[in-house]
């Protein structure tokens, strides 16, 4: 129990870098209209994100990443109907977003009560006033489950997108992404970091995703970062080991399950 404590802990210090009233390691919100890029001659450069709201221009006009089919592209007027998953024992499925996830017994997932409780939410709300926290809630952790061996971790978060952002796509959310993962995990105590863009397995087909490397202390640490839109937030899906790059293998778990 002790030594699944101490990688909880570290875990969630991993974590804790995006959880601070901003959006996940500095995407989208956090960004406060702008989105930085790098200009050829490796300059930092900073663009506008205008809002749809102001000129009647789609957002994806303005963020880089290409174009994904329609069913990438929904009204963020949605997220109202959101509901968290479910783990029990060592399996984890979410009818929200359409996924679920098998580990073995050396995996141990949080309970829901474990994950109400990161979520700072309560069994004692009910009804319309529990849906209500949910749609409220900017960041939510849907799925957390850790490995006590190899300190490696799975967790599943959910961050809801302002309305101003519907149109925005996954290609664009990870390019935003990944120019801010690097220092938000060098700030915590990570060095060495380096975060691109790359292609994995998932889910039976090619997925583009944030590739992570970095270091704590002698020991190499590994993430790759998937995202699914579903209607009116991303659901980001992190794999992460720590010595030997097992992240593929642990996204190899996860299997496709009838959405609500």
């Amino acid at each position: 129990m002790m030594k699944r404590l101490l990688i909880l802990s570290l875990c969630l210090l991993l974590l804790s870098g995006c959880t601070e009233n901003e959006s996940i390691r500095g995407t989208i919100s956090s960004a406060e209209g702008t989105a930085n890029t790098t200009s050829s001659e490796g300059e930092l450069t900073e663009t506008a994100v205008e809002s749809s709201s102001n000129n009647g221009d789609s957002v994806e006009d303005d963020l880089p990443g290409e174009s994904q089919p329609a069913a990438d592209t929904e009204d963020a007027s949605e997220s109202a109907a959101i509901s968290l998953g479910h783990s029990s024992e060592n399996i984890y499925e979410s009818t929200f977003i359409g996924i679920g996830c098998r580990l073995d017994d050396s995996w141990v997932f949080q309970t829901d009560e474990e994950i109400l409780a990161l979520n700072q939410l309560t069994l004692d709300a009910l009804g319309e006033q529990y849906k209500d926290l949910l749609a409220n809630s900017s960041y939510l952790y849907d799925m957390f489950a850790t490995q006590a061996s190899t300190a490696s971790s799975v967790y599943v978060m959910l961050e809801k997108l302002p309305l101003q952002y519907s149109s925005m796509t996954v290609d664009q959310y990870l390019e935003v992404s990944v120019q801010n993962i690097a220092g938000s995990l060098t700030s915590i105590g990570l060095q060495n970091v380096t975060a691109t863009m790359a292609t994995v397995p998932f889910l039976g087909k090619d997925t583009r995703c944030i590739s992570v490397y970095g270091e704590n202390g002698e020991t190499p640490f590994y993430e790759t970062m998937i995202s699914i839109k579903c209607r009116g937030y991303m659901a980001n899906i992190y794999s992460c080991s720590f010595g030997a790059d097992n992240t593929a293998d642990y996204l190899d778990c996860f299997y496709e399950v009838e959405t609500n």
